[in-house]
């Protein structure tokens, strides 16, 4: 099984337990990943910020795990906090969507 994980900077570090756990039990796991520094060998490059994801990359992806959060603080929700948490949640959930939708992978909806 072939599981494709991407995250934002707030969801990196449960990203990254999720990755070793799932290759721990002998998953295959494509990294989503934003920089060519972070490239490794069966990741994924895409970017939110440039709604890029090559739906034939995740040709032979089984599921696809979108972990994804602008961090909730304390203080005044202003509404251009607001459209922020938001948008940290809709944009790379649509991106990953329409890539699935797409491409071959015979999926639905996002995981």
């Amino acid at each position: 099984m072939r599981i494709a994980i991407g995250s934002d900077h707030a969801g990196y570090e449960l990203k990254t337990h999720l990755v070793d756990h799932l290759r721990a039990d002998g998953l295959t796991v494509a990294r989503l990943v934003r920089s060519e520094a972070d490239l490794r060998e069966g990741d994924i490059m895409w970017s939110v910020d440039d709604q890029r994801l090559d739906p034939d990359d995740l040709v032979g992806t089984d599921a696809v795990v979108h972990i994804a959060s602008e961090p909730i603080r304390d203080g005044n929700f202003t509404p251009e906090y607001r459209h922020a948490l938001m948008s940290s949640r809709t944009e790379g959930t649509r991106l990953v969507a329409e890539a699935m939708a797409y491409g071959d992978m015979g999926l639905a909806l996002p995981l």
